[in-house]
């Protein structure tokens, strides 16, 4: 989470969306280092990681980074929840 409000605004504004789509989310808002962040995103084995920062500021989309294979992708907001539900779907249906 970048520390500039319109990305807070965003990063809370997509928690809502990711929850809202049935997708348990968490937000990380600690005052810590983007690596102290990544390093415990590591840690707890989440599959996806959703990023609001630098690709917001340059074109108001955000990255999806996944843990599995270090993939990292540039969506809008929506896109990105669309994309998560299908992927968690497929993954709890064994495909």
């Amino acid at each position: 989470l970048d520390k500039g409000v319109d990305t807070q605004r965003v990063a809370q504004e997509t928690h809502q969306l990711l929850l809202g789509a049935g997708i348990d989310a968490i937000l990380d808002e600690r005052n810590l280092s983007a690596g102290a962040r990544f390093n415990d995103f590591e840690l707890l084995g989440f599959p996806y990681a959703v990023l609001v920062g630098k690709a917001w500021k340059q074109d108001e989309k955000i990255e999806i980074r996944t843990r599995a294979t270090g993939t990292v992708e540039v969506l809008t907001p929506s896109d990105a929840v669309k994309v998560l539900s299908e992927r968690i779907a497929n993954a709890r249906l064994g495909k």
